[in-house]
Order: structure tokens, then sequence, then C-alpha cells
């Protein structure tokens, strides 16, 4: 520390004559007794043509300008010093200065002894506030704190005013340090409180020496106050969970769980066992001639992990014998039931079944687990049930649609090419393998591939086609088709070129000595591949018109044609 010794009665010691002189320190303008921020102003009265030095304390006040703005000079006539509003100040000190002529080995120095300064001191403030509840039960150390005591303005804004506080804590209260009644202490003390339920108040003032601030007080209210519980929100059926709250002497603690739950305890925690549905944790808590509750709430009650399966089949079709179904990653004490449509009989076996076909057509398989907190379905499988539905399918040549009478039998021309597939019509997505072709002596076989078939119907009648195939069930099934020939021939669609280039001609042609009706107008579309229009054409009159196909991509397009209530279906290939 430096110490300040400013201005105070100047002792001048003149080696001349053997005399001594001494520089008077007078005050200026401003009496330094108090530390609100003034600025104090010192000078020698008797100073002559003495060059003076000032000598200052800087841990208890700020060099400043007339201005109080803050300098380092020491070496002025006058000197300008704001102090601290610290407690430091608040003893009395003694300011100094030193004097000395230029050339001559004389000094001179001058005191001015000076009381402690009134410091400003307002009254503390509680960092809880101005009410505090303390549990009845508690018995605890609880914190009492105060914000922190420092300068907000002027130059000493943010120094420490004081670090001493008077505390008064009510009777039968003593603090971690085995203080009771008044004592000074830090801004923060830690009081245990007696099991009480009488509201009181602890009081505080600041204190600087023999200076104090205005007192604060804080209200202690001793209500039994509120109990939280903590736990898990959401819970696996079977399984048991903790729940808890805090704990204190001379409390009495009483737990209520969800239905079909057991446990039981009269402490600050419950090992409950979740036997039951969902539902609310209450606690009970009674202190003092005071009860307080609180209510936690299971949201959800897992019935099944969530990487719960089953297992057991590979494709959606039931076959004879039948499969095994099992349930896998279930908690303890699981028990399953089965449901199954009426084509499927189920063991009803837990963990697992075995089902088997009891019919054919569509089917399904729902599992259930069960526990004491309730049901909950797991699974629906569903499945084709015995043999799988299997049909052909007639396309023409292009792969267009072929017409049915009204029998829902195809359609077809002499001397026509025709496709037909082999395909099923339900969820199964059985295909049929090994396919052996029935194919009428009056037909001709174009070419065969796997399960599809390309024939030229020649001049033959009403005929049948069938193939025997294998099922995903290793059984063998037939499947068949009649054909109509000649009875929607009288009209034909003839593309040509067929493939084409920049153009096409579409005519329409008649069979069996049908005339074309040259009154009678007709229109056409033509598509893409992926169904999107391209051309549209109406009320054409005729039996042939040209379509330009220019600047059109490579590819195969679908025609349509009407013409008197009939649609001729063509496909053309532009190369």
């Amino acid at each position: 520390m430096i110490k300040l010794y400013i201005l105070t009665t100047l002792v001048l010691l003149s080696f001349v004559s053997n005399s001594q002189s001494t520089l008077n320190i007078n005050k200026g303008q401003a009496n330094p007794t108090t530390t609100n921020g003034n600025v104090s102003e010192f000078g020698v009265s008797n100073q002559g043509d003495w060059i003076l030095t000032w000598t200052y304390d800087e841990s208890r006040c700020f060099l400043t300008n007339s201005n109080g703005n803050i300098t380092s000079s020491t070496f002025d006539p006058y000197i300008y010093i704001v102090f601290k509003n610290i407690a430091s100040n608040k003893d009395s000190f003694s300011l100094h200065v030193q004097g000395h002529k230029r050339g001559l080995m004389q000094l001179h120095y001058g005191f001015l002894s000076m009381p402690g300064f009134e410091l400003i001191m307002p009254a503390p403030i509680f960092s809880h506030g101005t009410s505090l509840n303390i549990p009845c039960y508690d018995n605890s150390a609880v914190q009492i704190s105060l914000n922190s005591y420092i300068n907000t303005s002027g130059l000493s804004e943010g120094l420490t005013i004081t670090s001493d506080f008077e505390w008064t804590i009510p009777s039968g209260w003593i603090t971690a340090d085995n203080q009771s009644g008044t004592f000074v202490a830090g801004p923060s003390i830690s009081v245990i409180p007696p099991y009480s339920t009488n509201n009181t108040q602890i009081t505080v003032r600041a204190k600087a020496s023999s200076q104090y601030s205005n007192a604060t007080t804080l209200q202690i209210t001793r209500n039994i106050g509120s109990i939280y519980i903590s736990g898990n929100s959401v819970v696996n059926c079977g399984q048991t969970y903790q729940f808890s709250a805090p704990f204190y002497n001379n409390v009495s603690y009483s737990w209520q769980l969800p239905n079909g739950w057991t446990g039981a305890s009269s402490t600050n925690t419950i090992n409950a066992t979740v036997n039951g549905a969902k539902g609310n944790v209450i606690l009970t808590v009674s202190a003092c001639n005071q009860v307080s509750r609180d209510t936690f709430n299971v949201s959800d009650i897992k019935i099944f992990p969530d990487n719960a399966y089953l297992s057991g089949y590979t494709v959606n079709i039931l076959c004879e014998p039948g499969i095994n179904i099992t349930a896998g990653n279930l908690f303890p004490n699981s028990y399953l039931t089965w449901t199954t449509s009426s084509n499927i009989v189920a063991s009803n076996s837990s963990p697992s079944t075995f089902i088997s076909p009891n019919g054919d057509g569509n089917g399904y398989l729902t599992s259930t687990v069960n526990m004491t907190c309730g049901s909950k379905v797991l699974e629906t499988l569903n499945f084709w049930v015995g043999t799988p539905n299997y049909f052909l399918k007639v396309t023409d040549s292009y792969g267009g649609s072929v017409p049915t009478n009204q029998y829902g039998e195809p359609m077809a021309c002499p001397n026509s090419d025709y496709i037909f597939t082999i395909r099923d019509n339900d969820l199964s997505q059985c295909y049929a393998y090994n396919a052996s072709w029935n194919v009428p002596s009056s037909w001709s076989i174009n070419w065969t591939d796997g399960n599809e078939i390309s024939i030229n119907t020649n001049d033959s009648p009403y005929n049948m086609i069938s193939a025997d195939v294998l099922d995903c069930c290793s059984e063998q099934v037939n499947v068949s088709l009649y054909m109509e020939i000649n009875s929607y021939c009288g009209y034909s669609l003839v593309i040509s070129p067929n493939p084409a280039t920049t153009t096409a001609t579409l005519k329409i042609e008649t069979r069996n000595k049908i005339m074309f009706d040259e009154n009678e107008t007709w229109s056409y579309e033509i598509y893409s591949e992926n169904q999107v229009l391209r051309q549209k054409k109406v009320r054409l009159k005729g039996s042939s018109t040209t379509v330009d196909l220019s600047g059109w991509k490579e590819g195969i397009y679908i025609i349509n044609v009407n013409y008197k209530n009939s649609l001729l279906t063509g496909k053309v290939i532009i190369k």
C-alpha cells in the first residue's frame, strides 16, 4: 500500500539560521468529511516559491483534477482528491506534503490530521427477496445471502462498501458457526432453524466500525411447503421402479399407487412393481399439523418392448400342413392369445402357435400380448390361405388388351397372334413355375418363355388353352382359358409401315363380308409407353388416315381406335 500522507500540517525544515518552517495545509473547495463523490481541494497557505510534492494512499482515494477527472500529477500547488466510499475510510488518517526551493537543501513538511469519513451505506438487500419459507419440519442448514454490497455509481462504482454485517436471528436459531442472537458476519450465513410452525424474521444491517446502514428484514414463514415426486413417467409392465421425494426429519410419508400396483413404504422412497394400468402415484406428507401432497402421473405402460416381434414365416401364404409362429423379446409373465380368420386354425398356445389352413382365400392371424397391466395387439399378419388363385391373362401380340364376350371370355380373331401369361390374383405373391402347356392342335405355338406362351389361332374356332404349374406350396395347379374366335373380327386395325419412321397409316379393315360404312365417323388416340397422350383425332371419315410421326422419340406407342362402338387396339414402333 502507498500511504497517502496528503497536505496535513506542513513541517518546513530550514537549515538557514538553524530555523525550521512548517507548510500549512488548508482545505479548499470542499470540506472532506464525506465520501459522496465530491472533489476535495487541498493547498498550502504559506507556499511562497516552494516546490511541493504530495503523497497519497491509493487504496483510500482517487487523485483527480478540479473537475473530478482522474489524473496522476502530484506536483501541483493544489491537489484534488475524491475519497472512496469504502470501509477503510471510516477511520481517521493524516495527509502529508513536502516542499523545497530550487537549488537549496532545505525541506519543509506539512501534515493534516483528518477524522474518518461518513460512508454512504444503503440498506442491504436479501437475495431471497423479502420473504422465505423454510418448511416447519426442516432443521437442516439454510443459506441466507445478501446481494453484492457495492457502490453503484461514481468513481467508486463496483467497489465493495463493507464486508461486515450485523445479523440478528430468532431465538432458538443458531448458525453453522454456532452463532446466535445478534452477531457480526459476512454477507452470507448458514442458519439451522428449529422444528417449529412459528413465523419469524431475520434482520441485517451493514456495519463499518461504528457506522451502520438501515436494517433490512427477511420475513420467515414455517409452512410445510411443497413436496415433489421424481420417477419414471413411462414404465414397463411387471418391472419395479423407485419413486422418491426429498427426505426430512420429523415428517410422515404416505404413498398411494395406481390400482393393481404393489409396494409399500413409510419413508421418502417407494419401490413400486407395475402390475396394473397406468395412473397416478400420490404422496401425502404430514408434519407440524400440516399436510402437503404431490401427484405424479405415469403416462404410459408398455405391455411389450419396442423390439418385440413375430417370427416363423417367410412369405405371406399359408400352405399345408402349416407353420409355427413365435413371438420374441417379450416381458416375463407375458401371455399371448391368437385370433384368426375362419379359414385358419390356430393352436392358441403361448408364446407360439401352430397355424394351418382351413380353406382358401385371404386370411389373417392377430397376436395379442396380455399382462396384468392390460392387453395390446403385437402384430397382425395377412396370409393367402391354401391354394393360390392363378389365371391366364391374354394380350395381343403387342401387349394390348383383348375384348371379352358376355361371359367374360376373351374374343380372338383368326390367323392372329396372342400371348398368354400365368398370373396370381392375390396377396400371396406365390409365383407359379414349371409350366406345362396344353395348346389346341389347330393353333400354332410361336414361342414359350417360362410362364408365357405365344400362339397363332390360325382358322380355329372356339377353343381352350390350359397349363399345369407348381405353386409355392409345391402343389400342382391347372389353369385354363376359353377363347371365342371370329366373334368380333368384322373390323381390325392395320398399321403400316410398322415399324415406322416419319409417318404411319391407320386403316380399318373389315372381314366376313362386312362393308365399311363411309358415312360413319371414327377417332383415334395415341399414347406413349408411360400412358401419356401424344395425339388425338376425332370425326375422321374414310377407312384410313395418315399420322405424322416426325420428331417423335423412338419407342412403342399404343393406338386406340373407336369405330361403331368397337375398340380396335394396336401398337406402332417408331425407329
